[in-house]
């Protein structure tokens, strides 16, 4: 396995009283896709909002290439190098597809460098790179927030769900679009659909009611349907 880019050790985060994430540890090897997986509920999108600040652990400790990020606002975490892409996508549905990656911009000339590569990953925005985000469709919408969070040199992107709502053809340039990120960053990835994650993932970790009951190569779980079916209902 790399080296951890990501490192959560015994993180708790409640939100109002109730204990959402309850001593999680989670490895996420510098390089490779790392699935977050488990049933409705179990934390997941969680531990990403804790990650980014969004939520305020209690307790633990976030390590991002060394250094701790629990105590930082998100801004910083965010400038140190980590991308997110929220559930339910949440681009900004009344500016224009290069207005909603301009607006990502963390320093001048972060579009300039990357819009060619997103262009050539998400041909659909470059076609309509002048018309409102209202009138994408979910899975232009979807290939333009993980667009947006690719525009700033970031080593870690955070997916929450990206195929949720979508069709199966648009699922699969979605799962060819991750595949390419994997040359350039690494990806912590939320995801209800197994197969798709089994398709991404080198790595997995599985959450139940906020604590991790299993972690290991995506590989080995793919086979192993017996688990896949008591900790996920897959099969």
């Amino acid at each position: 396995m790399s080296k951890d880019l990501l490192c959560l050790q015994g993180v708790n985060t409640f939100i109002g009283q109730s204990h959402i994430l309850q001593g999680v540890d989670l490895r996420v090897p510098e390089g490779h896709i790392t699935a977050l997986l488990g049933r409705n509920g179990a934390g997941k999108t969680t531990t990403l909002r804790s990650i980014m600040g969004l939520w305020r652990v209690r307790s633990g400790q976030i390590v991002f290439d060394g250094a701790r990020l629990e105590a930082l606002p998100t801004h910083e975490i965010a400038a140190r190098g980590l991308g997110y892409v929220p559930e339910h996508r949440a681009i900004f549905r009344d500016l224009s597809v290069y207005e909603n990656l301009q607006i990502a911009e963390r320093k001048r000339g972060d579009l300039e460098r990357a819009l060619p590569n997103l262009y050539a990953l998400f041909p659909d925005l470059k076609r309509f790179e002048a018309r409102a985000g209202r009138h994408l469709s979910g899975g232009q919408q979807q290939m333009l927030a993980i667009a947006r969070a690719m525009v700033a040199e970031n080593r870690l992107l955070l997916v929450d769900e990206p195929s949720e709502g979508l069709a199966p053809i648009i699922v699969g340039a979605i799962v060819d679009a991750l595949r390419q990120l994997k040359q350039h960053m690494t990806v912590l990835l939320v995801e209800q659909n197994f197969r798709m994650a089994a398709a991404l993932a080198d790595y997995y970790c599985i959450l139940d009611e906020g604590r991790v009951v299993q972690a290991g190569d995506m590989a080995e779980l793919v086979v192993d349907s017996a688990l896949t079916a008591r900790l996920l209902g897959a099969v």
